[in-house]
C-alpha cells in the first residue's frame, strides 16, 4: 500500500480550501459599472433618443443604464 508525503487530514485541508476558493471565485459580485452623474435636461434628451436601456425610480433618485455605454458623448461636460 502506497504511502502519502502528507497526512490524510492535511490532503483533506487542502482540498477543502481549494473548495471554498473556487466558490469564493465563483460567488463574488460583479464588478460595479461606472457611474456619471448626468443633469436632468441631459437626461430627457437621452431619453427622447432612446438612448436608455433601462430607467430605474428610487425616492429622488433616477438611474438609468445607456443602450452603448461605449458611444462618444454628444453633450458638453457641466464645469
Amino acid at each position: 500500500m502506497p504511502t502519502s508525503a502528507l497526512p490524510r487530514w492535511m490532503n483533506d485541508l487542502a482540498f477543502a480550501l481549494l473548495l471554498l476558493t473556487l466558490a469564493w471565485l465563483i460567488m463574488r459580485p460583479p464588478p460595479l459599472e461606472p457611474v456619471q452623474p448626468v443633469p436632468y435636461t441631459q437626461f430627457k434628451a437621452l431619453v427622447r433618443e432612446g438612448a436608455m436601456a433601462e430607467i430605474s425610480l428610487r425616492d429622488k433618485v433616477i438611474q438609468s443604464r445607456l443602450v452603448a455605454p461605449s458611444r462618444p458623448a454628444r453633450y458638453p461636460h457641466p464645469d
